[in-house]
């Protein structure tokens, strides 16, 4: 969580054109999504980069160097005007001309993860009006944590049990086996105390079984 508040906080003070917020990447931790207005990076219906949008992009390279094990995704949209024909490769040739930049300024390509073009879909506002379609036409690059990141962090390495009954949470390293004939013998000696006090409350309430829950939602490990 607290890694990627100084993501976010790195893109608001260096990004002075674009729009940074907080979002949930797939895994239900936070991730930091920057939105560049087309027409602050490209020409009506072009592709290649103004001179205007490389120092903004030199900036995100700046960030994305520094925080090497974030990853990336980057999402090309335009608004309805013409036809999907036109809008689809318009708005992947946008992504990939971000993409393309922030790799040939010291950005590695592992940290891409995916780039992709979306047309018209998803639009943020609506197309009646021209506010709403320069909304539309836009350029979304999410930072989010790497596989990595989620590793070391711990994330993957323990899941929470709750016993509903007497509202007790624990915390206990996941495994393969089932906790009932869990192998304890390699197994550091809090973790071996959670697994004692897991199967004092089984044995008292055998019709309860704990309740697993994302560790991110109870830390809110955003």
């Amino acid at each position: 969580g607290n890694r990627m508040d100084k993501v976010k906080k790195q893109a608001q003070e260096q990004l002075k054109n674009a729009e940074v917020e907080t979002v949930k990447d797939n895994n239900g931790l936070s991730a930091v999504k920057v939105t560049f207005n087309s027409g602050i990076l490209f020409a009506t219906n072009k592709y290649d980069l103004n001179d205007n949008s490389k120092i903004e992009l030199n900036n995100l390279a700046n960030i994305m160097r520094q925080n090497s094990d974030v990853s990336i995704d980057i999402k090309g949209y335009t608004d309805n005007t013409g036809s999907d024909k036109i809008n689809n490769p318009l708005s992947l040739n946008r992504a990939q001309s971000v993409a393309n930049y922030l790799t040939q300024n010291g950005v590695p390509y592992a940290q891409l993860k995916n780039v992709q073009g979306y047309g018209a879909s998803n639009p943020v506002a609506s197309n009646e009006t021209a506010e709403g379609r320069q909304q539309n036409r836009r350029v979304e690059v999410y930072l989010y944590a790497s596989e990595k990141m989620i590793k070391d962090a711990g994330v993957s390495d323990y899941s929470i049990y709750w016993d509903k009954d007497t509202n007790i949470l624990f915390a206990v390293q996941k495994c393969d086996q089932d906790t009932n004939s869990q192998d304890t013998s390699n197994v550091d000696p809090i973790t071996q105390r959670w697994w004692d006090m897991m199967a004092d409350i089984m044995e008292v309430n055998p019709d309860n079984s704990p309740v697993s829950i994302p560790l991110q939602e109870l830390f809110h490990m955003d």
